[in-house]
């Protein structure tokens, strides 16, 4: 995946709309992006979003979803027109889509720059700040089956960049060749588990939904489910049933309804088996019921949220982060390390604002966060509300808890008599959240009062209850946070428990005691789902990549996906090209090189390039010499694609390079596979291989409008 970044960039020339007087044009970095006239003038500075970013509901971008409503008589008149904002719009109303407005191409946006960013430096990406992601439609199909260890010369491909971006480091006059970029993938089947245990019917399952995956480093984490796929009727259908040992209540047994080919883990073997090839007695992997956040971690993130966090949730109400920061670094650094697993470690310093940086910290984003924490922000309809304190935080509110949020809004002074009383500064909650955090408080007998200074409100501790907080908290302040304590309470390192993982024992293996054929009573259809981990657990494994590498090193022949090494199981549709391709024969006389290519076939409607369904082809697009450590130059490339008889990806010039405005039409067209549908770009590379500190491997991708118009249509 290339970078995705919302950089703050400065307005270049700008001209006028040849079909719109209200319109105008400009350039960041040689993407065209319509504005309002009067919007921006030169040299301004605005935040570039660019086109397939999915932007949050919030406010400031409203108008996407906005829809005008106008009502008529019936010769056609207007009697009035309303503009109606879609209250929970779906994710692909808030993509922003390449568009042609008034038959001028425009890909992206352009926003001013929010007031309290406007310091910031031209480049800085905004996207957290504004929370914008990369938009990821899901794919049409996918393939299964289990990776195996990656020897570390098998390397993935290349990441491309795009050209419109870094179309500079291209020299015009030198030969590069331009072939079109073809895209694919496959699809597989299977029964999924969901993210709080409990299992539900394929057939149920709807976008949106979240279930349990797993991430790079193997843990068991909620995944959004993207999309779901019926894949017509099966003829065969098998009951298993297992037992239920230690994994939560419920009945002795549990049973699943199954096709043969779904998959189960066998932790014995460490490898996925079918259905039809298990056996009674043999032990598969069940889930436990009480997955969730540990209490230490739903401790200190009350306590930050309480504090100067805030809770960030995802679009879908599915999942949410808590993002904090302090002028301490050591103090982001000693939440992030507490949290255990939930913690992210990627620290970023920030400019206050105040001659001095922060270092902002965040927890991961779980379903866990959102279902906890949520009601600080929403309502229960889910609508976003002003901060505030539920009541169960009276109950909850833990001596951890009340040890992060002191070290955040809390501070030390004297009265009088030089006695150390405490204050918590609690201006962004209302009135009712003020008398909640009383009453928390005053469960440790700690006693507060509302306190109004500089016309900011405070809770007032007065020097007993003082005295009673310091000896609750001081233990997990560490060293650079205890300024906020009297000197006696001072000089030691703090302490937090080690953080356990971020589920129990999350896995169980259970015994299998029946197998039952029960074609004859089942009669069903057949779903698939794509989730956001791009797998879905305790059956197959879906990966979202589709490219293949296959090399013959070693004396075998090694076959991976764009991301994983895949085992020749008979359960993934790499090995089945290997197979029916006879890779190995092909690629055995030029041991030590790696082959790339695309498995292409059934994508997306309009997109088939002429396969039937279920079947497939294999077209080569780039090799990697291990010897010499780099890609081949393009004649060496074809010379060898031609010695293993294998397709190379269409060629649609080769010659001096004349810069992107001589060379952009070849992106749009119809494809030269099949001549039947539009193609989706093409990717420019050097006949002569070459390194670039910007990019690295100097390659780069261009999309056809054609293209990036039919993506945003659906």
């Amino acid at each position: 995946m290339s970078t995705f970044l919302c950089p703050i960039v400065e307005i270049g020339k700008i001209g006028c709309h040849p079909n719109a007087d209200l319109l105008q044009i400009t350039h960041i970095a040689k993407y065209p992006c319509i504005i309002k006239v009067g919007e921006f003038k030169e040299g301004d500075r605005a935040v570039y979003i660019p086109e397939e970013a999915l932007v949050s509901n919030v406010p400031m971008f409203q108008f996407l979803w906005t829809k005008r409503i106008e009502r008529k008589d019936v010769e056609g008149n207007t009697l009035s027109v309303e503009m109606r904002v879609e209250e929970n719009p779906p994710e692909r109303h808030r993509v922003i889509w390449a568009k042609k407005l008034r038959g001028i191409f425009s890909m992206g946006l352009l926003i001013p720059v929010p007031r309290k960013y406007r310091n910031l430096p031209l480049g800085f990406d905004m996207s957290k700040e504004l929370k914008i992601e990369k938009y990821e439609k899901p794919e049409m199909m996918n393939t299964g089956g289990d990776n195996t260890h990656s020897p570390g010369w098998f390397q993935h491909y290349t990441e491309i960049e795009p050209l419109r971006k870094y179309d500079h480091i291209l020299t015009l006059g030198e030969e590069v060749v331009l072939t079109e970029k073809v895209h694919g993938c496959f699809r597989y089947n299977t029964r999924i588990r969901m993210a709080d245990g409990t299992t539900k019917l394929i057939s149920k399952i709807k976008v949106g939904d979240v279930v349990l995956g797993m991430d790079k480093k193997d843990h068991a984490v909620p995944s959004k489910v993207l999309e779901v796929f019926n894949n017509g009727k099966a003829d065969r259908w098998l009951k298993i049933k297992t037992s239920r040992h230690g994994i939560g209540r419920g009945h002795y047994y549990s049973s699943c309804v199954c096709t043969p080919n779904h998959q189960f883990y066998i932790p014995s073997l460490k490898r996925y088996v079918r259905a039809d090839q298990l056996k009674v007695e043999d032990e598969v992997l069940s889930v436990r019921r009480d997955l969730g956040l540990t209490p230490l971690q739903q401790q200190i993130l009350l306590g930050k949220i309480l504090g100067d966090g805030y809770l960030q949730i995802t679009s879908n109400n599915n999942s949410a982060a808590v993002i904090y920061s302090h002028i301490d670094k050591r103090y982001t650094e000693w939440t992030t390390k507490s949290l255990g697993e939930m913690g992210y470690e990627d620290i970023v310093p920030l400019p206050s604002g105040w001659s001095s940086e922060v270092y902002r910290g965040s927890s991961l984003y779980s379903y866990f966060i959102y279902q906890k924490f949520h009601d600080f922000t929403r309502n229960k309809k889910g609508i976003k509300v002003k901060k505030r304190v539920p009541e169960w935080v009276i109950q909850e509110l833990g001596p951890i808890a009340l040890a992060f949020w002191y070290m955040d809004d809390g501070s030390i002074s004297v009265d009088g008599d030089r006695n150390p009383q405490a204050a918590l500064a609690t201006h962004c909650f209302d009135r009712e959240s003020q008398g909640i955090l009383i009453k928390a408080l005053d469960k440790f007998n700690i006693k507060a009062k509302i306190q109004k200074t500089e016309g900011r409100l405070r809770l007032r501790i007065p020097t007993d209850s003082a005295e009673l907080l310091f000896l609750l908290v001081a233990p997990y302040i560490p060293e650079c946070m205890q300024y906020k304590l009297p000197e006696r309470y001072r000089g030691h390192q703090g302490w937090i428990p080690t953080c356990t993982n971020q589920y129990k024992k999350t896995l169980l293996p259970q015994k299998i005691f029946s197998i039952e054929d029960v074609s004859q009573q089942v009669k069903s259809r057949r779903f698939d789902i794509k989730t956001e981990t791009h797998n879905y657990f305790a059956s197959d494994t879906l990966v979202h990549n589709c490219n293949g590498r296959f090399s013959y090193n070693d004396g075998q022949l090694w076959v991976g996906s764009h991301t994983n090494t895949k085992k020749d199981d008979g359960k993934n549709g790499w090995w089945r090209v290997a197979n029916e391709m006879k890779m190995e024969e092909r690629l055995k006389s030029h041991p030590g090189i790696i082959f790339y290519g695309e498995v292409y076939g059934q994508v997306q409607k309009g997109f088939d390039y002429g396969i039937r369904r279920g079947m497939f082809d294999f077209i080569l697009f780039d090799a990697f010499s291990l010897a010499d450590n780099k890609y081949l130059d393009e004649d060496q490339f074809l010379a060898l694609a031609n010695s293993v008889d294998l397709k190379v990806v269409p060629t649609l010039y080769r010659g001096p390079w004349l810069g992107l405005e001589a060379h952009e039409a070849l992106a749009d067209g119809p494809n030269n596979l099949n001549g039947k549908h539009i193609r989706e770009g093409f990717v420019v590379k050097p006949t002569i291989e070459r390194w670039n500190p910007e990019v690295g491997r100097v390659i780069l991708k261009l999309h056809g409008q054609e293209w990036l118009l039919k993506k945003g249509k659906g």
